[in-house]
């Protein structure tokens, strides 16, 4: 066969094995998460002792932050309400903002902090001891760490926002810096690829 034959032959096969990847990575559910969480005890704001089962029967939105962060927490919060409104057509989405300060956030200073207008409606806060906050950072693969001394210090810590499926796995991840429009179309792609499994 000439050469000049076989490079239309050669190109087309190349172009048919990429479409084929293309179209079964199209139609392949994403990794939901399998490997991100687990079993963790927690209290949230209003003192009840709260379990992985929180995330059982219902779509959430999980965040880690802290009370004193400056600007990346309660800007996310605010998103996270425009993300809950913008899916309520489709789902009820449950936001649950876990502190990754437990020095200074009690389920009381979380009660008043998640009270504060614009933030998302219902938001569930945790937080308890030391061990058990840095058990949930590593279940769920955040990280945090204290920065500074004083009682001014900083806690640096991951901006993700995971979406958590009914069955309590990750289905989706955002981030910080997304928009709310963003953050919400992704998510209402992983609740209709969700619904068609």
């Amino acid at each position: 066969m000439p050469k000049r034959k076989l490079i239309p032959l050669v190109l087309a096969l190349f172009i048919g094995v990429l479409m084929g990847v293309w179209i079964l990575s199209a139609t392949t559910p994403p990794n939901r998460g399998d490997d991100i969480g687990g079993s963790f005890e927690l209290v949230d704001q209003t003192g009840d002792v709260r379990s992985e089962t929180l995330f059982k029967g219902h779509w959430s939105a999980l965040f880690f932050g802290f009370t004193h962060c400056p600007d990346i927490c309660p800007t996310t919060l605010v998103t996270l309400a425009d993300v809950q409104r913008t899916l309520e057509d489709q789902v009820e989405l449950s936001v649950v903002f876990v502190s990754v300060d437990p020095e200074r956030d009690s389920p009381e200073v979380l009660k008043d902090y998640l009270a504060s207008d614009g933030l998302p409606v219902g938001t569930i806060g945790l937080t308890g001891s030391p061990e058990a906050i840095d058990h949930m950072t590593k279940i769920w693969r955040v990280y945090a760490q204290k920065a500074g001394d004083g009682e001014d210090y900083n806690v640096d810590h991951s901006s993700v926002v995971y979406l958590v499926a009914p069955d309590g796995k990750v289905s989706a991840v955002g981030s910080a810096s997304e928009s709310a429009q963003t953050m919400a179309d992704k998510f209402r792609r992983a609740i209709e690829t969700n619904a068609r499994l």
